[in-house]
């Protein structure tokens, strides 16, 4: 038990505010029966969770105290305090910390921390049951009590007998690095690096490691990772991907060489990630970069630290923003010049004059340097700055149907099927407005070819009613009814689908398929009871087809359906003249009997006619 109660206490004194660690034994002690200890934890505990804001749950751990240690006065004075939000007395929470080298807080130092206490207290559960059981206890009080080399021995001795916990190699290789033996220390933090508790602290050890024998690429891919992955624990769900992306291409860039700099590059990633308050250090930072950014690509901590002045990078940047908010465009251009004087590549800064040309009114400029830009991102295979950049120019200049091509191609191989799908459509926007047809339906056609890659279909229907029109201005019939068609199966309720289909059918002679392409289009009317909407339309197509008897008869069913007898009738003659004159006797005899049964005033006359067809004469 003494053991991982003092591996949390000798993690406490370097770090005494440190809220998970004092948790820990808290619950440990409690674990133990140890109430009196538990209970002065959690008193600890609940003044620095009310410090970092989160009184709910210190009072929670107050009261938790005095349910452990009904005698213990400071508890209750906590809970009081809390229950009226009193400010809390101003005690410390715990004795003076020792001495701390602050060159060893890090991703690779907050790991171990967390491992050595976990080490301990799987050795606690255990007990000493085996020769390594006892080795690892004893490894775990040495290297708590800070006798490091005598720690290194025992982790030794313990894999020599067949430990095989990551938690081993772990802090063998932690203390490896303590005592600079760079070869060893690589060799077991190998064993951890996918192991995915360790994996942070492993990456930092490995790109240390890795800088102290000049492999500096190697270093510069275990620190990225870590650049990474603290990172991500910060960014919003919808930057994710695109951040994932910009760090592939950063290490890309890494392993063609292609970073000059490598060496400050390596060196300043391992000067931000060490220190007292590394994280919150790499928050101020990565808060820094956001604020220079209003939409658009997020800028990375990992990109900035490859220039070899950072922060009179940074502070031009952001001096450059604050004139540009400012309109005060000759000064915002003249912070850019000093930022790029001292960082010539770094990307941002070009950015950001591209920005101010644009704001100035000047197009061809903001182009220019955008173009630039591109150059630059394509040379070090950066896919995601370069998409950004692309559509920039396209926010500038909607119409550049080679650079919108490009975007689409790069999307494709981001595996970013939806915007390129977007992206295609837009093109054959482009090229139909240039009066570029056949470029616009082979734009169009591509977008359809993306979509099964791109996850749920938006956009057939769009992209069809695109390539629809252009054949019917072509006056490509067949052509134009393919695409019609396609839509219907896709989307039967499309009115202006069906109302092209009934168009076309017409032009192509296609009777049969017209009159059920109507019919389904005034059924679907008929039922919402819109009769209205639909009788313009039979009514044209009507007359337009003057000898079709159903589609005269359809169109005195929505009549009637109106009320309008008189109207119904004027349509029923119209057509048995027609019928006549045509010598379509049959048909006229079927028509005028529909007349008669309506009953009009003059239905005498109509008999009269109907009885003289009858008779044949």
């Amino acid at each position: 038990p003494a053991s991982a109660v003092d591996a949390w206490r000798s993690i406490l004194r370097l770090q005494p505010a440190h809220v998970e660690s004092r948790m820990a034994l808290a619950d440990l002690l409690e674990r133990l029966k140890r109430e009196a200890e538990a209970a002065q934890e959690n008193v600890m505990l609940a003044r620095l969770l009310y410090e970092r804001g989160r009184a709910p749950e210190a009072l929670e751990r107050a009261r938790h105290a005095l349910e452990l240690d009904s005698r213990n006065g400071e508890a209750r004075a906590l809970i009081t305090g809390l229950q009226s939000e009193a400010p809390l007395a101003n005690q410390p929470v715990a004795p003076a910390p020792l001495p701390v080298v602050t060159d060893y807080e890090s991703p690779l130092h907050d790991t171990a921390q967390r491992v050595i206490a976990r080490l301990a207290e799987d050795v606690l559960a255990r007990g000493r049951q085996s020769e390594v059981d006892t080795l690892l206890a004893n490894a775990v009080e040495l290297q708590s009590s800070g006798k490091l080399r005598e720690a290194i021995e025992a982790y030794q001795r313990a894999l020599a007998r067949g430990a095989q916990q990551p938690e081993v190699h772990f802090n063998l290789g932690a203390l490896y690095v303590e005592f600079e033996r760079d070869d060893d220390a690589i060799r077991e933090f190998s064993q951890t690096v996918n192991v995915p508790q360790f994996a942070l602290g492993s990456h930092f050890g490995l790109g240390r490691c890795y800088r102290a024998r000049g492999e500096i690429g190697l270093a510069l891919e275990h620190l990225l990772a870590v650049v990474k992955a603290v990172e991500l624990q910060s960014a919003k769900r919808a930057d994710a991907d695109s951040l994932e992306q910009l760090y592939r291409d950063l290490l890309s860039t890494v392993r063609r060489g292609a970073n000059n700099e490598a060496v400050t590059y390596a060196d300043n990633l391992i000067a931000l990630m060490s220190g007292k308050q590394w994280k919150q250090k790499f928050g101020a930072l990565r808060a820094r970069l956001d604020a220079l950014v209003e939409g658009g690509a997020r800028l990375s901590v990992a990109e900035l630290l490859q220039t070899r002045d950072a922060d009179q990078v940074l502070s031009a940047m952001s001096d450059s923003h604050e004139y540009l908010r400012r309109g005060m465009f000759v000064a915002a251009v003249d912070e850019c010049y000093r930022g790029i004087a001292l960082a010539p590549s770094y990307v941002p800064l070009h950015s950001r004059l591209a920005e101010i040309y644009s704001a100035q009114g000047r197009p061809d400029a903001a182009v220019a340097k955008y173009a630039v830009m591109v150059s630059l991102q394509r040379l070090r295979g950066e896919t995601v700055q370069m998409a950004e950049t692309y559509r920039h120019i396209l926010t500038l200049n909607p119409q550049d149907v080679e650079v919108r091509t490009r975007l689409v191609e790069l999307l494709c191989e981001m595996g970013e099927f939806a915007e390129a799908v977007e992206q295609c459509i837009a093109l054959g926007q482009a090229h139909y407005q240039q009066a570029q047809p056949e470029r616009a339906l082979s734009a169009y056609q591509n977008a359809l070819a993306l979509i099964p890659r791109a996850g749920a279909d938006r956009w057939s229907q769009t992209i069809l009613h695109h390539i629809g029109e252009i054949h019917m201005q072509r006056v490509e019939w067949k052509e134009a009814a393919t695409a019609y068609q396609q839509i219907r199966r896709i989307a039967p309720d499309d009115d202006k689908a069906s109302l092209r289909l009934i168009e076309v059918y017409f032009k192509l002679d296609r009777e049969t398929e017209m009159e059920k392409e109507l019919e389904h289009f005034i059924r679907r009317h008929q039922q919402a009871g819109d009769v209205e909407t639909v009788l313009p339309i039979v009514t044209d197509t009507s007359r337009l087809r003057p000898r079709n008897g159903w589609l005269r008869h359809r169109l005195v069913d929505l009549l009637l359906d109106l009320g309008r007898m008189e109207d119904a009738i004027r349509e029923l003659d119209t057509l048995g003249e027609i019928q006549l004159s045509a010598g379509q006797k049959r048909e006229a005899i079927e028509t005028i009997e529909r007349i008669v049964a309506l009953e009009p005033r003059n239905v005498d006359e109509y008999r009269s006619l109907l009885a003289q067809l009858r008779e044949g004469r």
